[in-house]
């Protein structure tokens, strides 16, 4: 089967060859941009000029007037802005875990260009009718509690009204919160993604050094992501391609057909890619359960000794078309460990929790 990226490759050189350069590519990750200029490397089998790679992350960055702000800087911002809202005394160390959790939400808040003030409003709305927890049984009770550690620690009408004061705040939280970043010139992942869509509405978007944007195998985008791809779209700048070959995604039944539906008909490809009879066929997928982590890395070393020997990985020191997709990070040693020593050759591209470094 040819991989979606070399098809990309494939049509891009087809039409520019040497003039590659000229366009910027958008992918959804690093890795997808290493690919396709690995494919274009083959396909070109000269010397040229690479086209830029961007993540659809660093896109939004460069057309961005603010700098990313760094997380710990963020946290230490935000638990100020907290302590004087709030009148709080909590430790930094006890703000440190749900501060974190705070930052996620602003980020998506910002990422889907929600109406801060009515979404902090009516999830105070939401917690006053949630109050009352009578109807609740003992053992759920406990376990919203260890839940809301810091909004819940014990019983009794001073846990219910400081619930209700940290939800109130939210919102002039969120609303400081931004105004010292903006003053300094910072930003979080998704303040950045407010501010690029809301010029690209005003059609302020328009600095950069390119003849088009190609946007490839994006997948799920966010409101600010759609406002900047049809802005670009509509001054003729944007192509899109999109990585829905397979027959589970054209599937009018599979609920993901949805979103693949809708990105087709608002962001259309310039050039059809090829599709190939073996991409008509569904994959198969067979399922093993194995009743531990070190029992599944034992596994795979089984399972990738059957592929070499079935001729399925002609050269296992350079399996680059292999994948182990780990569920849990704890695996991961377990699993290096276990892989046979013909794969000289491999790529870990997943973090590593710093409890398990020596």
């Amino acid at each position: 089967m040819t991989p979606f990226l070399y098809k990309v490759a494939e049509v891009f050189y087809a039409q520019y060859g040497n003039e590659l350069y000229r366009h910027t590519f958008v992918l959804p990750n690093r890795r997808a941009g290493v690919f396709l200029q690995k494919y274009l490397a083959e396909i070109a089998a000269k010397p040229l000029f690479s086209p830029t790679m961007l993540t659809i992350q660093e896109l939004f960055a460069s057309l961005s007037s603010y700098q990313l702000a760094d997380r710990i800087e963020m946290l230490v911002m935000l638990y100020s802005h907290y302590g004087k809202i709030s009148g709080s005394d909590e430790s930094f160390d006890d703000f440190l875990f749900w501060g974190d959790m705070l930052l996620n939400d602003f980020d998506e808040v910002d990422k889907y260009l929600v109406d801060a003030k009515q979404l902090f409003r009516n999830v105070h709305d939401l917690r006053s009718l949630e109050d009352d927890l009578t109807y609740l049984t003992e053992e759920q009770v406990n376990a919203i509690r260890r839940f809301w550690t810091h909004f819940m620690p014990v019983e009794g009408n001073e846990t219910k009204q400081k619930f209700q004061e940290t939800w109130k705040i939210l919102y002039e939280l969120y609303v400081s919160f931004r105004s010292e970043l903006h003053e300094k010139g910072r930003a979080y992942e998704g303040m950045m993604f407010r501010e690029v869509a809301e010029r690209a509405r005003a059609q302020e978007v328009r600095a950069w050094q390119t003849e088009s944007f190609v946007f490839v195998g994006l997948n799920a985008l966010t409101p600010a992501e759609r406002v900047l791809l049809e802005h670009l779209k509509n001054l003729g700048m944007a192509d899109f391609y999109w990585d829905y070959d397979s027959p589970f995604v054209r599937d009018e039944m599979n609920r993901a057909s949805y979103r693949v539906k809708e990105n087709l008909l608002l962001f259309h490809s310039r050039e059809p890619l090829p599709l190939s009879v073996q991409e008509s066929v569904k994959p198969e997928v067979e399922l093993i359960g194995i009743s531990s982590g070190v029992g599944q890395a034992r596994h795979v070393s089984q399972i990738l000794s059957e592929l070499v020997t079935a001729g399925a990985i002609p050269n296992p020191d350079e399996a680059i078309n292999t994948a182990i997709v780990l569920p849990d990070e704890n695996l991961l040693l377990p699993v290096l460990y276990s892989i046979p020593k013909a794969f000289g050759k491999v790529n870990v591209t997943m973090g590593y929790g710093l409890t398990h470094a020596a």
